[in-house]
């Protein structure tokens, strides 16, 4: 669908995609604040080493496909988690988002030697891109993803434990949105009409 026919593009990606990658997405983060809320850091980093993979099937249920940048994530993060729990250090939970984010822009980058391009697998039947918007989008999202990287390093370092989870509970839902944000504005720019 055109984002110029009766929804927009926003409207398209928020209806065939953002629902059920967000429940990919965010469960975990969810899991991951309440858990340490109520025990402990290491206890929520094991119970969203649990959760991560079943919301990764459910989005799989819902959509009948493997969503490709959940599950890049959920591989980085959980062996991130599991090294630390292993070394019984408090250090690698809080650099796996840093290093999360930034395997994740090389995934991106290195993605773009190939075809189709990580994104493009990933986004391919809801955005109809030219090859220079796919390109354009693909830099942006590791642009974005190296400044989550950098805003973790900050707060993990500058703040309490108790901070640095909340900001990362809470800042999935942002990322989330600025990564929408950035592909409908991409997508406006460069959308190309499919043949039918």
């Amino acid at each position: 669908m055109k984002p110029t026919d009766s929804k927009s593009t926003f409207q398209v990606l928020r209806e065939r995609y953002a629902n059920s990658e967000i429940l990919v997405e965010v469960l975990p983060a969810l899991t991951f604040f309440a858990v340490n809320f109520l025990f402990d850091l290491r206890t929520a980093t094991l119970t969203t080493l649990i959760v991560t993979p079943v919301a990764i099937l459910l989005g799989y249920l819902i959509n009948n496909r493997l969503p490709w940048i959940a599950i890049v994530s959920a591989v980085v993060m959980s062996t991130l988690g599991l090294s630390s729990l292993l070394s019984d250090s408090d250090l690698f939970i809080k650099i796996s988002p840093t290093i999360g984010n930034g395997l994740f822009a090389l995934a991106l980058l290195v993605s773009l030697f190939f075809n189709p391009s990580l994104l493009q697998r990933a986004l391919g039947r809801l955005l109809s891109l030219s090859i220079k918007g796919w390109k354009v989008l693909t830099f942006s999202w590791i642009a974005f993803a190296l400044i989550w990287a950098g805003t973790n390093e900050l707060v993990w370092r500058w703040f309490l434990t108790d901070t640095w989870v909340a900001y990362k509970t809470f800042n999935d839902l942002p990322m989330l949105v600025g990564y929408v944000v950035l592909t409908r504005f991409v997508a406006r720019r460069f959308w190309e009409v499919r043949e039918t």
